[in-house]
């Protein structure tokens, strides 16, 4: 809620975006104890400006194409007008981050949960492959 989110200190918080008119933040101690973080590319530049923990941060982009965008969001049950904002709002938002990510995923007719599991696999060969560098 909104009264829970002015409880957080600015000082606490190591990554916040504002999307879609709703802000976002997490605290240190949550990305700490957490494998993914998921936020937009404002957010990613928060975060790695303000993050310094031990954790190694990892960028991972889940993209479709504009059709099957519209569709899902008209699946969800969202009118045109909305889904239209959204998919607007998205490719103004992510315009270039194929070129700021370490994982790029084309979620093409793929479930969510496959998306993330591909998302999992190739951070932990990433993870396992700088380990051996060093």
């Amino acid at each position: 809620s909104k009264e829970d989110f002015d409880k957080i200190l600015w000082s606490d918080m190591v990554a916040y975006t504002n999307f879609d008119g709703h802000r976002y933040c997490a605290t240190k101690k949550q990305v700490d104890e957490s494998q993914i973080y998921i936020i937009d590319p404002a957010g990613i530049k928060f975060f790695k400006n303000h993050y310094k923990g031990k954790k190694k941060i990892i960028v991972a982009y889940v993209t479709t194409s504009f059709f099957t965008g519209i569709m899902r969001i008209f699946e969800r049950g969202d009118g045109v007008k909305k889904a239209m904002k959204r998919v607007f709002h998205d490719i103004f938002k992510f315009r270039g981050m194929k070129s700021h990510c370490d994982i790029c995923i084309y979620n093409e007719g793929i479930k969510p949960v496959v998306a993330a599991e591909q998302i999992y696999i190739n951070t932990v060969m990433m993870l396992k492959r700088d380990r051996k560098k060093d």
